[in-house]
């Protein structure tokens, strides 16, 4: 009987340190995600310079040591958040591209390109916000940190081998949408909302329906 009270004891406590290990490592993922949504926030409304160890941990509520016990320097926060980015992309895209093929578009995939930009620059996704050019410039000093983001890019390009009017009218199209939303970032607005609209719709049309393109 005692031995069994002591296993009993034994396995309790064997299970409290394992729920605590366990909260202790979700409060740590929240902090995480605590810190790199703020550090985002910054570099994308107050830009690279305010991207300061003070800054984000006035604004996370976290001391010095919480911080630097998630990132030992800056470059692995400007890491950290292009990886996050990355993720944020193959995310997003295979959600629109998952609802064009269930709307049997003739491309899913220039289908789901085209409406990702209609709704980020109508401010329905993301408040038609990115961090992207910001995270480029964090990153001047060592391009390897913009890796995650670049290897979507080279991903995406490949894919693009697959629709069905060929690879060149699909990197022809997603520039074109890419340049919108560059467009979009720099606050150009010298477009018009008929130029854009007029330009979207002739974009749809060479995507969602067979197009026979001159042989160069």
């Amino acid at each position: 009987m005692v031995s069994k009270l002591i296993k009993s004891k034994g396995d309790r406590d064997t299970q409290a340190s394992k729920e605590k290990i366990s909260r202790k490592r979700s409060d740590g993922q929240e902090t995480r995600a605590k810190i790199l949504d703020v550090a985002r926030q910054i570099i994308m409304h107050e830009g690279t310079d305010r991207l300061t160890l003070s800054n984000i941990c006035e604004k996370a509520s976290i001391s010095r040591g919480t911080y630097l016990y998630h990132f030992h320097e800056r470059n692995d926060l400007i890491k950290a958040l292009a990886q996050e980015y990355a993720e944020h992309l193959h995310s997003v895209f295979n959600k629109e591209i998952a609802e064009a093929k269930s709307l049997n578009a003739y491309d899913p995939y220039l289908a789901g390109y085209d409406q990702w930009y209609r709704e980020f620059s109508s401010r329905e996704l993301d408040d038609g916000e990115s961090p992207l050019l910001p995270l480029v410039i964090a990153s001047r000093d060592n391009a390897k940190y913009m890796s995650p983001v670049l290897a979507w890019y080279r991903q995406h390009f490949d894919e693009l081998k697959k629709t069905p009017n060929g690879h060149a009218l699909g990197l022809l199209l997603s520039f074109a949408y890419d340049g919108l939303f560059f467009h979009h970032l720099f606050g150009i607005h010298e477009l018009t909302n008929e130029e854009k609209a007029s330009l979207l719709d002739l974009m749809q049309i060479l995507a969602q329906r067979p197009v026979k393109l001159p042989v160069p």
